[in-house]
């Protein structure tokens, strides 16, 4: 039976780790809006898998189906990354009628906790349910004309895509945003800017972005506790985390961002208590839950305690 709630997830077969992670983390916190996998190259096997053994509906869907005709993404554009974050907004257009509210998800992102109730949410109070950029200083309230370009572009991005959002009360929104997709590839600029020249400011609820991505992973350390039906909990600074986002079963990912934490200071520990956790949650998930997939050794850790690989400030001590 199908949902009146949908998760659109764009993925690349080099994104299966997260992809299984975030798809497995979905159902063992109880999600029950049907998901919808913006595709390429992953192998039949594995999608033949996630659409049965799950208690909600995967449909993959190649995104090259979604490429032309009226609202779909331009084949013809050079940059990849630009089909990949747009084509979400394509399948909005597709699937407006279908389906009451919708969020976007990254395939390097990591569910945590029961999201279904910002759906409801979203759905009862007819917001924009989205989360603060926590790399820009600004809020969407903050910002007037001064900020804005002359193709009608924002010079900032003060909130995040990923939102929930009515399909059809935000048509506009979706439809505004595709339009700025054919000036930019900067999926976040686009949607900021249509937001902003809409005028939909009241209609906004911002959440905080530590409890959703931890973008600023190393300002809180991570704590957890076993909560009801099996199910960890996650807290940053005390409050119940969402989700976090991030490429962890990298080690060029993990090294990229230990690099210049200084070993012995707080930042240092903090980043890589919650490095380490979040590796964890990837491992676990792809692991030992219904959909297994081969999850790569994280051999970084070994090889910064060894000495074989050095943080910069080691490197700087050794000249």
């Amino acid at each position: 039976m199908s949902s009146k709630y949908v998760i659109v997830i764009p993925s690349s077969a080099n994104y299966l780790p997260g992809l299984n992670a975030l798809l497995n983390g979905l159902d063992k916190y109880g999600n029950t809006a049907d998901v919808k996998v913006i595709e390429s190259e992953i192998p039949e096997d594995y999608k033949e898998k996630a659409r049965t053994v799950f208690n909600f509906n995967v449909e993959f869907i190649p995104i090259l189906d979604l490429c032309g005709g009226e609202y779909g993404v331009d084949l013809n554009r050079e940059s990849a990354f630009y089909r990949w974050v747009f084509s979400p907004y394509a399948l909005y257009m597709r699937i407006k009628n279908q389906y009451k509210v919708a969020t976007l998800i990254g395939a390097d992102m990591i569910v945590v906790n029961n999201i279904m109730p910002w759906f409801e949410v979203a759905e009862k109070t007819g917001m924009l349910v989205t989360v603060d950029n926590p790399y820009t200083m600004s809020s969407m309230q903050d910002i007037d004309e001064r900020h804005l370009r002359l193709n009608g572009l924002l010079d900032t991005e003060p909130i995040s895509d990923a939102c929930f959002m009515d399909l059809q009360l935000h048509e506009d929104v979706i439809k505004r945003t595709l339009e700025y997709s054919k000036i930019t590839d900067e999926n976040m600029r686009a949607f900021n800017s249509a937001v902003f020249n809409l005028k939909k400011f009241d209609r906004l609820l911002v959440l905080d972005s530590q409890l959703w991505t931890a973008g600023i992973f190393y300002l809180f350390k991570v704590e957890k506790s076993m909560g009801a039906n099996n199910r960890m909990s996650y807290y940053a600074n005390r409050e119940r985390m969402n989700a976090f986002h991030k490429k962890y079963w990298l080690d060029s990912v993990i090294y990229q961002a230990l690099y210049d934490k200084v070993p012995g200071t707080w930042l240092y520990d903090n980043a890589m208590n919650n490095i380490k956790t979040f590796c964890d949650i990837y491992r676990e998930l792809n692991t030992r839950h219904k959909l297994v997939w081969d999850y790569p050794q994280n051999e970084i850790f070994a090889k910064l305690k060894s000495g074989e690989v050095l943080l910069k400030y080691q490197k700087e001590q050794k000249v």
